[in-house]
């Protein structure tokens, strides 16, 4: 069940970085856009809507990324920032980031 848990994580563009940890990764995901509908009981904004934008079907490198709007450095984030910005969006290419 762990591997199918990362495996599922991995394919919409993240996954935690490691076990007790609240940090997750950023990778490529597979989907061009993926809702995740959180309990607004715990969750105020609700929905985290997950989008990736391609160059190319094959395109698999991350240009840049952007959470809630706002561009985001480096390939970490926590779970706080993930679950309040409501939106990950990513723009992939078929050629590595210059």
């Amino acid at each position: 069940g762990t591997m199918s848990a990362w495996a599922v994580f991995s394919m919409m563009g993240f996954y935690p970085a490691c076990p007790g940890s609240a940090d997750y990764v950023l990778t490529s995901p597979v989907f061009d856009r993926v809702t995740i509908h959180l309990d607004k009981k715990y969750y105020p904004k609700g929905d985290l809507v997950i989008t990736s934008r391609r160059d190319a079907p094959e395109a698999i490198y991350i240009q840049d990324v952007r959470v809630g709007g706002k561009e985001w450095k480096g390939y970490a984030i926590s779970h706080q920032d993930l679950v309040k910005a409501g939106t990950l969006d990513y723009s992939l290419s078929s050629e590595p980031k210059k």
